[in-house]
């Protein structure tokens, strides 16, 4: 059986899913700095921006309204009104996410 915490991961999973990731740059970014991390034949050009700080606090800044999302379609799909504590489902998420 699936717990409510990752119920909820995954509904936010698909409503993010159609949404195209962005990129981080990194040579573009770090410039001429690259050099001395990256050889010049490297295939490492970029990352999804989420990896970065401010694809993180992006991210976070948006979690509070996209699981409130999440939550009211769970809530509607299932039938039920559960009354769980809503940091504490953020919480679980954020350990789904980063683990």
């Amino acid at each position: 059986s699936i717990s409510r915490t990752q119920r909820i991961y995954i509904l936010l999973n698909f409503l993010n899913s159609d949404k195209p990731k962005e990129k981080y740059l990194i040579k573009e970014d770090l410039g001429f700095a690259a050099n001395s991390v990256f050889s010049n034949n490297s295939q490492i050009t970029s990352i999804d921006k989420i990896y970065t700080k401010v694809g993180m606090m992006d991210f976070l800044n948006d979690l509070n309204q996209q699981v409130d999302t999440a939550i009211n379609i769970e809530s509607w799909m299932l039938d039920n009104n559960f009354k769980e504590n809503k940091n504490t489902l953020t919480m679980g998420i954020l350990k789904l996410y980063l683990s």
